[in-house]
């Protein structure tokens, strides 16, 4: 299973607050607020991945469950199961953020909240000795953009978190994923755009079918 896909899967828990005023995401919340998490929720995606721009290798149904309450170095966290697999996770925050605990015992940013419309947090930045450079990037969009979806129109909040190659100081972003949640259902749809020849290709896709919540 690829990494996107489980890091991601762990966004299904997530679930953001309406509205947008002066371009700034909802104040009043924190992240626990708009992070919601109840042992027993249970989400279902549909799962499309495609190789070379046009064939589709991944068609397939996958759940979220919630399983349990757990705590890493402190933090107030959740057990996550992707399935009927034995693949566990621990998802928990910190601060205004949200991390995921990774198979190397240390723990990943995945979300933060709140961001103002279009501010951008640097995950890693990476100079090479050929002195080419790597960032991956979480970018927030804007709130209330309408997502159709098989569970059905929504109203979500819009993140991009985006790879970005530097050589000789001229950026080119080569990968982009589009995340899409909404207060009170979670995380509902994400798009993975990978550039080839020069053009950006889906090669992912996930989206809402349906969910239960406890």
């Amino acid at each position: 299973m690829k990494y996107i896909y489980s890091v991601l899967l762990v966004l299904c828990i997530v679930a953001f607050s309406e509205g947008c005023k002066d371009n700034v995401s909802a104040s009043d919340d924190s992240i626990q607020d708009i992070f919601p998490l109840k042992v027993g929720d249970r989400w279902t995606y549909h799962i499309e991945e495609w190789l070379n721009t046009n064939f589709k290798v991944t068609d397939t149904i996958g759940d979220i469950v919630v399983q349990e309450q757990a705590v890493f170095k402190g933090h107030q966290g959740y057990l996550y199961s992707l399935g009927d697999t034995n693949n566990e996770n621990i998802v928990y925050y910190s601060g205004s953020d949200l991390f995921i605990v990774n198979e190397s015992n240390s723990s990943t940013i995945v979300l933060r909240y709140p961001m103002t419309t279009n501010q951008k947090l640097v995950l890693t930045d990476t100079t090479y000795p050929d002195g080419s450079r790597l960032t991956k990037e979480l970018v927030y969009r804007q709130d209330n953009e309408p997502i159709t979806v098989p569970a059905g129109q929504i109203s979500c909040v819009h993140y991009d978190r985006l790879v970005i190659n530097y050589m000789q100081n001229i950026a080119d972003t080569s990968l982009v994923r589009k995340l899409y949640f909404t207060k009170g259902i979670d995380f509902v749809l994400e798009e993975e755009f990978e550039k080839h020849q020069g053009k950006p290709f889906m090669i992912f896709r996930e989206s809402l079918l349906s969910y239960s919540l406890k």
